[in-house]
């Protein structure tokens, strides 16, 4: 629930200064391909802070309307009169939705890497534990420790501790008497 709203209010945070930069840009008479690119760039914020594709295509669809409502003519409207605004906004929209995908996925990809990791890291420490061992019954003395500290677990018994596995485990049925030949069978 936590993470819920940290995202909602990074998303709110980094929308609302990003709108405020907009206003700014626009009043030092910036070009709209430059806060375009501010708009990219903070979707990129929002999407690698949040890890959700989702307040990106919210802010996908805020940043245009701000943009629509505060900058293109006529102010403070929806509407657009210059038909290349149009194209724009379809071209933006479409490369937030594209950067938005390719960030999700990357930070899929380095969430794999780092597990990888971890596990490569495991092994090569198992291999290194077990060049040093003399005999099979110091394996897993040597072994579990590695284990325990990489795998989180609680400490297994060692081999001595163990009581032995030697007892033979007997069927709970009773044996039957076999019989001595078919039908000669005596009745008690």
């Amino acid at each position: 629930m936590q993470q819920k709203y940290r995202g909602l209010l990074i998303f709110l945070s980094v929308a609302a200064m990003t709108i405020v930069l907009e206003l700014s840009l626009h009043e030092l008479n910036a070009r709209d391909e430059i806060i375009y690119l501010f708009f990219v760039l903070s979707i990129l914020i929002i999407i690698i802070e949040t890890k959700e594709l989702l307040y990106g295509v919210l802010g996908s669809l805020v940043f245009v309307l701000s943009f629509d409502y505060f900058i293109t003519e006529p102010i403070y409207t929806l509407r657009i009169y210059n038909p290349n605004h149009y194209v724009s906004f379809i071209i933006f929209l479409i490369v937030s939705f594209v950067v938005n995908s390719l960030v999700v996925q990357l930070q899929q990809q380095i969430t794999i890497s780092h597990r990888n990791q971890e596990r490569l890291s495991t092994m090569y420490e198992l291999l290194q534990t077990l060049n040093s061992v003399k005999s099979a019954d110091d394996i897993f003395e040597s072994v579990t420790p590695v284990l325990e500290e990489r795998l989180n677990r609680k400490r297994w018994q060692s081999r001595q501790q163990r009581a032995p596995s030697t007892d033979i485990v007997t069927s709970a049925r009773p044996c039957r008497k076999p019989s001595t030949s078919p039908g000669r069978g005596t009745r008690s």
